[in-house]
């Protein structure tokens, strides 16, 4: 997603030089180590910045859920609304414009119709959050399958340990979220 970077696609680095890049590894019986680049945002940073962005251009916006849009000679013109606090439901008329949803995975608001359902997939992983002692420079991942991982990977002043994410039936209502005392079901995997 974020390849203009120009990263490239990896190259192999001494043990001695990941473990100075990851301070602790263990580097007994290691030869090589792949690295690539790779790139981290926080996803509810840029959510944010957008908000305030189009506010600075004008936009007025609206934080409630999305129960319904409202067409005028086919295009969408203003749209149905819910406060999930409260439950006052109203509509909003505009010009056309652009719909965008929460910044995490799941069912976007209804387009018009009955049946729409998903339009993207919904996922979950598990991660355990560490404040970091020392000062890794890169992440670390080691495969589990042909399609899963388990990662370390700085983050902030924090170090994040999990799992990729895995596939997601359920009502995101219900995703477990929390510290690991709190949460019924963690993942297996970690």
């Amino acid at each position: 997603m974020l390849s203009a970077f120009g990263d490239g696609v990896g190259r192999l680095i001494s043990p001695t030089r990941a473990a100075a890049d990851n301070p602790g590894l263990r580097t007994d019986g290691l030869n090589a180590v792949a690295v690539y680049g790779d790139h981290q945002m926080n996803d509810a940073r840029v959510a944010v910045m957008t908000v305030r962005a189009a506010v600075r251009s004008g936009a007025v916006v609206i934080n409630h859920e999305v129960t319904g849009l409202r067409f005028t000679h086919g295009r969408v013109t203003g749209v149905d609304v819910q406060d999930r606090l409260d439950g006052t439901a109203f509509g909003i008329d505009a010009r056309p414009g652009h719909q965008r949803h929460r910044p995490v995975g799941g069912p976007p608001a209804p387009h018009g119709g009955q049946g729409c359902g998903p339009q993207h997939p919904l996922s979950k992983g598990t991660c355990v959050v560490l404040k970091r002692k020392a000062p890794w420079k890169a992440a670390m991942a080691t495969p589990i399958d042909t399609y899963r991982l388990t990662f370390a990977l700085p983050w902030e002043d924090q170090l994040l340990l999990g799992t990729t994410d895995e596939a997601y039936e359920g009502d995101p209502a219900e995703v477990c979220c929390g510290k690991w005392r709190s949460c019924t079901t963690p993942s297996p995997a970690i």
